[in-house]
């Protein structure tokens, strides 16, 4: 798909099993194109774990419209992606409108950078 078609995309509720293997690559590969437009990305509910979210981190420099994340309803989320997600932020010139983070398992104590 031309990455300056599609702003807004919504997968929630999609994983039907906790092996996402492979479900966050062709997401990466589009945030990473140059131009792309997204602002808006929902995966929750997708049995999304640390690892998962650390290779969505990476693109966040690459993708600054970008705006809205919502990562709700995965519990494999832990405080270390919330800390890697506020990092990462730093390095853009712009942070996000939103992240929804609920139903994660999100516990403190939180670092310093949170």
């Amino acid at each position: 798909m031309p990455r300056h078609v599609l702003a807004w995309l919504e997968l929630g509720s999609v994983m039907i099993n906790r092996n996402n293997l492979g479900f966050m690559e062709p997401k990466i590969r589009y945030l990473t194109q140059d131009g792309c437009a997204l602002t808006h990305l929902t995966l929750s509910g997708n049995h999304l774990n640390d690892e998962a979210i650390r290779s969505l981190t990476r693109c966040l420099p690459i993708c600054p419209s970008l705006i809205s994340l919502d990562l709700t309803a995965n519990p494999k989320i832990s405080r270390a992606s919330l800390e890697e997600i506020l990092s990462t932020l730093q390095e853009r010139n712009s942070g996000l409108d939103f992240l929804g983070l609920a139903g994660c398992s999100i516990e403190g104590p939180l670092g310093s950078c949170t």
